[in-house]
């Protein structure tokens, strides 16, 4: 075994107080993997990207707890596979940002809305900084981002982000 592992378990509480432990199901679930992101949407846990023993992952799953079911992430538009990023859940979107890419430290993220099952990409106004292994938390309105690296080198600086969609004005002729 290469040391990951793709297993799991949810603690169970009874009036208020842990009772047992419930082995996750494996059927559906993600590949074993180190470096993913995890967010928990309030609903589904949802994991994403990461490192497996064959390199670098562009997939990922949701977890329902409940009905102990792991759906597939789609991969149609999805950010470039990476490991070491961040993510966020915004409250309707999951927003990564940065990573480790085969290309190197990464400045693109992008967001998965649960709702409809898509990606999309985010654009990067004000040239952010390229960083892995931040910590990065939703405010309400923008994602502060700090630490992590850049190319090797640590970074102390604070970066906010904003994942708005793209705006596009047309003119009625």
């Amino acid at each position: 075994t290469n040391g990951l592992l793709n297993t799991g378990a949810q603690l169970l509480f009874v009036n208020g107080a842990p009772s047992q432990w419930r082995s996750l199901t494996a059927v559906g679930a993600p590949t074993a993997r180190l470096g993913h992101t995890a967010v928990w949407t309030g609903t589904r846990f949802i994991i994403w990207g990461g490192a497996g023993a064959a390199g670098l992952l562009g997939d990922g799953a949701a977890y329902d707890p409940i009905a102990d079911l792991w759906t597939p992430l789609p991969t149609a538009s999805a950010p470039t596979p990476r490991t070491l990023a961040t993510a966020t859940w915004t409250g309707a979107e999951m927003v990564l940002y940065g990573g480790e890419t085969i290309s190197g430290t990464s400045a693109t993220g992008a967001a998965y809305d649960p709702a409809s099952g898509k990606w999309r990409g985010l654009t990067n106004p004000g040239a952010p900084t390229a960083r892995s292994e931040a910590t990065a938390v939703w405010t309400g309105s923008e994602i502060l981002c700090f630490g992590g690296r850049s190319g090797g080198a640590p970074l102390a600086a604070l970066q906010r982000l904003t994942p708005q969609p793209t705006w596009y004005f047309f003119r009625k002729p």
